[in-house]
């Protein structure tokens, strides 16, 4: 069974609303958007895994793009600034894209157990906590693809959290 997504904030899809705004600055690489969303998730972590919060021997790896070789948004710099304000926790490498996989916001109905045949995972380090960061998701479906894609060793570890969850 997929874990649950922890989630920073919500937002409605397709209507205006300042969270959305914040999620479109932070990927277009606005550093004080960036500050604004590491807020948002640290609240978020404290509230909903703060045992996470304060763990050592975590890694914060990015969630991959939907085209091939690419990373999801802005997943890397919000991995990498979890793990550098975060004692005990580090960066790494996440899944990587081998083949596109569709937008979320040009796909119907999505079929994680499909997608999971375009990520492929490399070694991940370590004993502790992987946490798999995205910037936004509507469904989960990307991440619970990620998640199927794990080898068994290493899904037992992953923890899903995404900063943004697009409602609707």
């Amino acid at each position: 069974m997929t874990p649950p997504v922890i989630a920073g904030a919500s937002f409605p899809r397709g209507e205006p609303s300042a969270l959305h705004d914040l999620a479109r600055a932070l990927r277009s690489g606005d550093a004080e958007a960036l500050e604004a969303v590491v807020a948002i998730v640290l609240a978020a972590l404290a509230r909903e895994a703060p045992d996470l919060l304060a763990a050592r021997g975590v890694t914060a790896v990015p969630m991959a793009g939907h085209l091939a070789g690419t990373a999801s948004g802005a997943s890397g710099p919000l991995a990498d600034r979890l793990a550098l304000d975060l004692p005990g926790w580090v960066a790494g490498i996440g899944p990587g894209r081998v083949a596109d996989a569709a937008r979320a916001l040009d796909a119907g109905p999505r079929d994680p157990a499909g997608e999971a045949a375009t990520l492929r995972w490399g070694e991940v380090p370590g004993r502790g906590p992987v946490v798999l960061v995205d910037d936004v998701v509507r469904s989960g479906a990307t991440l619970e693809a990620a998640w199927r894609a794990a080898p068994d060793r290493l899904r037992a570890r992953l923890v899903l959290l995404a900063a943004f969850h697009a409602d609707g």
